[in-house]
């Protein structure tokens, strides 16, 4: 059973077609890559997932259970998270207090037996993102890859079965992107299935076993990503070149 399906997604605004009939699968612990121009509809495509976005028409399925008509929050107490490109923090509150609030179990934290248990699934949770030098400061005061890991940490904190990152490479430095890949690879390996828009097309080469492409609204390729990557349809809606140009 695919941790995540997509079957005819189509979302319209206003009568233009931002999403037409997009259909995908992503398997538990694989890491797929969705590509496309500006405009193409890929965040579109990703909030209709999460439910940030109606949909016109189409199914969404998480981890076997059909949430179509469910809200953002229903889905993601049902196995999704999602990271957005805009990081998205409270700047009053200290890292590791945001994760602890993300936790179901947090209004416990500081009751009872419970109260050890939470501040261990924190601790873990830093240092699985290698973050624990940072815990007690603000998101503000943390480099561009240190918020990425801790929105990494936060949205793994409930055990989200899919995530979805949008853009999560944009304006870091290569160190900083070759060690998120990482970080994703590593949430990959627990068993989570990613989703992930980048533009950076080594970045998803090497990242993703398997790359969509929306260009318009529509999907003009699905499958492996080297094999996505080298097809004239790709070559001139993304990059601009096709392999028969002079």
């Amino acid at each position: 059973m695919s941790a995540l399906v997509t079957r005819g997604v189509s979302v319209s605004f206003g009568g233009n077609h931002a999403v037409v009939d997009a259909s995908c699968t992503v398997e538990a612990g694989e890491i797929f890559g969705l590509i496309g121009p500006n405009g193409a509809g890929k965040s579109t495509f990703l909030g209709s997932i999460a439910g940030l976005v109606t949909t016109e028409s189409g199914e969404v399925s998480i981890d076997g259970r059909n949430l179509s008509k469910a809200t953002f929050w229903k889905r993601c107490r049902h196995g999704l998270a999602m990271t957005f490109q805009t990081p998205r923090f409270d700047e009053n509150l200290t890292v590791a207090e945001q994760i602890m609030g993300q936790l179901h179990d947090a209004r416990h934290a500081r009751l009872g037996r419970r109260a050890k248990s939470t501040r261990e699934r924190v601790g873990d949770l830093l240092a699985g993102m290698e973050l624990e030098d940072v815990a007690s400061r603000a998101p503000t005061d943390l480099t561009l890859g240190e918020i990425r890991r801790f929105e990494f940490a936060r949205a793994l904190a409930n055990e989200p079965k899919v995530l979805l990152i949008d853009e999560p490479s944009s304006g870091m430095t290569a160190e900083e992107t070759r060690l998120l890949s990482r970080t994703i690879e590593k949430i990959a390996s627990s068993g989570v299935a990613i989703m992930v828009i980048e533009h950076n097309i080594p970045f998803i080469r090497a990242l993703a076993a398997r790359t969509m492409v929306l260009n318009a609204g529509r999907t003009i390729a699905s499958g492996p990503t080297d094999a996505v990557l080298a097809s004239d349809a790709v070559k001139e809606a993304y990059l601009g070149v096709a392999s028969n140009a002079a």
